[in-house]
């Protein structure tokens, strides 16, 4: 038996007559409210975690949604970067052949998912529109060697409207019974 066991037992009746001093049970219910408050330090941990799950989600979504678009971006910030030295009305030419390019592709791309028909139609037509886009390059090249040939910017034109020509006659036979441009 250890002194304290031993003291206790000598000493019981000490122990089990003695009341509570004054004050006791108020400083009992006081402790009791300030560990009821430790509730609220939870329902605000809660409410955090919540709030920073909801960020990161978010974050998440943000990123998700820049990686998807990112291409379409790059590209569009290269090409203003590629059209700089070009006359604003060429430059505007091919801006615009460019957005109609970018509607026919998406008609294609639904082409495919609607009509059981086109399947590999997107890559026919990258492949179609990567020709052009290199044969624009050197256009753009032979452009920068000589400003101001006529023939070279009406080629360039000329080639830009090409690209809207095959992808039209691409979503003609692409799928049958759609004859709509």
């Amino acid at each position: 038996m250890d002194a304290l066991e031993k003291f206790m037992l000598e000493n019981r009746d000490a122990f089990d007559d003695a009341e509570p001093s004054a004050g006791h049970f108020s400083r009992f219910e006081r402790k009791l409210g300030a560990l009821g408050s430790t509730s609220a330090t939870l329902w605000n941990r809660s409410v955090m975690l919540r709030i920073a799950a909801s960020l990161l989600i978010l974050v998440s979504v943000a990123l998700v949604f820049a990686y998807v678009t990112k291409d379409r971006l790059f590209r569009a910030s290269g090409q203003e970067s590629s059209l700089a030295g070009l006359p604003v009305e060429v430059r505007e030419a091919i801006l615009y052949y460019d957005g109609r390019v970018q509607d026919r592709i998406l008609k294609i791309q639904g082409l495919e998912k609607s009509c059981p028909g086109a399947q590999n139609l997107t890559a026919m037509a990258e492949t179609q529109l990567q020709t052009l886009d290199a044969d624009s390059h050197e256009l753009r090249q032979t452009l920068s060697r000589n400003p101001k040939n006529e023939k070279v910017l009406a080629a360039l034109i000329q080639n830009e409207q090409m690209k809207e020509k095959i992808l039209d006659n691409m979503i003609q036979k692409g799928c049958p019974g759609n004859r709509q441009p």
